[in-house]
C-alpha cells in the first residue's frame, strides 16, 4: 500500500486524535508574517548601512556551495549586490499576495522566505537570536501554508475554482479539498515543531544559565545591566536600589526557563506561563535593547494558542469590505458574503 493510500485510510483517525487549530494557524501566520516585513521596513530609511555601498556585508565564497546556499545567497553573487531593492519589492509582494488572494499560498510562503533570507544573509553583521528563530519558524511555516479548510462560505464568495483554494478571511488557508492529505499531516506537524522550537530554546538557555555562576549566584541582571550594550538606566537604577530585586528576577529567569518546555504542554499552567513568558521577553525588548529578540519570543507563543482564542482574536480584525470586493472581482456572479473566520 502506497504513502498516499495508507495516510488517507489513517487520515480520519489522525484528524479525530490531532484535531486541526486553523484560528491558530491564522492568527500565527497572520503574527509572524507581519512581524517579519516590519522588521525589515524598519531597517529601510538606512538601507545604505544594510545593503548599499556602505554596508558592513561579509562577502560569503559561494564558488563549491549547494545550489541551495546560492538560492539563500543570491545577493553574494557577482552584480546582484546593487539589485537588493529587488528582493525587498518581492518580499512586500509575495506578503501582499500571501493574504489578499485565495490560493498560491504554498507558492508565496517560499517566496517570502527566500526574499527575507537573502535581505538578511547579505546584512548578517546586524542579526541577532531573533532574526535566527524567525529563520527557521518561516521556513516551517512554508508547510502551514498549504493548511487545507472547507468552508461554505468560501464556496459561496468565490465559486468552484476558489474554493479548491481554501480561502479564508486573511487569506491564509490553501490547499484543494480533493487529495490535501499531505497538507493536512504537514501542516500538523509543522505547527508542533514550532512549539517544539520554542521549548528548545527555552531548555538550552536555561541549562546554559544554570551551569554558570552568575546566574546561580543570583547576580546575572546586575552585569546584563552594566553592559553598555543593554544597559537600561531605570533598570539599572532600580536594582542598585533594590539588590533583592536582582536576586528575585535572576532565579525566577532560570526557574521559568528550565520549567517551560514541559510546563507549556499541560492547558493548566500553559496560560500563566505564556503570560510570565509575555511579561519576560517584553522586558527583554525594553530593558536591555533586545527589542527585535523580545518581540519574536512574545509572538511565538500565539503557536500555543487555543483555537478558539484565536477565533476570538482574528473576530477584532475583519476585513469584510476588501473580501467583498475580492469575491466580485473574482467571480462577479457570486453575492456578496462577509468572510470572517470560520469554525
Amino acid at each position: 500500500m502506497s504513502w498516499r493510500k495508507l495516510t488517507l485510510k489513517h487520515l480520519p483517525k489522525i484528524e479525530q486524535v490531532w484535531p486541526s487549530r486553523p484560528h491558530t494557524v491564522r492568527l500565527f501566520q497572520f503574527a509572524i508574517y507581519t512581524w517579519a516585513l516590519i522588521s525589515k521596513l524598519m531597517f529601510l530609511p538606512g538601507w545604505f548601512y544594510f545593503w548599499g555601498q556602505g554596508s558592513l556585508h561579509v562577502q560569503v565564497e559561494l564558488a563549491g556551495r549547494s545550489w541551495v546556499w546560492k538560492l539563500l545567497n543570491i545577493l553574494d553573487l557577482q552584480g546582484f549586490a546593487d539589485y537588493w531593492w529587488i528582493a525587498f519589492l518581492i518580499l512586500i509582494t509575495s506578503y501582499l499576495l500571501f493574504f489578499l488572494l485565495p490560493y498560491g499560498k504554498v507558492g508565496s510562503a517560499i517566496i517570502f522566505y527566500l526574499s527575507l533570507m537573502n535581505l538578511d544573509n547579505y546584512s548578517r553583521t546586524f542579526l541577532d537570536g531573533g532574526s535566527n528563530l524567525l529563520h527557521l519558524v518561516l521556513f516551517y511555516m512554508i508547510f502551514l501554508a498549504g493548511f487545507p479548510h472547507n468552508s461554505v462560505k468560501v464556496r459561496q464568495s468565490f465559486g468552484a475554482r476558489a474554493a479548491k483554494a481554501q480561502v479564508s478571511a486573511f487569506g491564509t488557508s490553501a490547499g484543494p479539498r480533493v487529495g490535501c492529505h499531505f497538507w493536512r499531516i504537514s501542516s500538523r506537524w509543522a505547527l508542533l515543531m514550532i512549539q517544539l522550537q520554542v521549548a528548545v530554546v527555552y531548555a538550552v538557555a536555561g541549562l546554559t544559565k544554570i551551569r554558570g555562576n552568575l546566574w546561580t549566584g543570583g547576580v546575572a541582571l546586575y552585569y546584563v545591566e552594566n553592559a553598555d550594550p543593554f544597559r537600561n538606566e531605570f533598570l539599572q537604577q532600580l536594582i542598585l536600589k533594590a539588590p533583592i530585586l536582582t536576586v528575585i528576577l535572576t532565579y525566577s529567569i532560570v526557574l521559568f526557563q528550565i520549567s517551560f518546555p514541559w510546563m507549556v504542554w499541560f492547558s493548566r499552567t500553559r496560560r500563566y506561563y505564556v503570560f510570565a513568558g509575555t511579561l519576560l521577553h517584553l522586558g527583554i525588548a525594553f530593558g536591555t535593547n533586545l527589542f527585535m529578540f523580545g518581540v519574536t519570543m512574545c509572538l511565538m507563543y500565539l503557536s500555543f494558542c487555543e483555537d478558539g482564542e484565536a477565533k476570538a482574536i482574528l473576530k477584532q480584525f475583519e476585513f469584510k469590505p476588501l473580501i467583498n470586493w475580492l469575491a466580485v472581482r473574482l467571480n462577479p456572479n457570486t453575492r456578496k458574503v462577509g468572510l470572517t473566520s470560520t469554525s
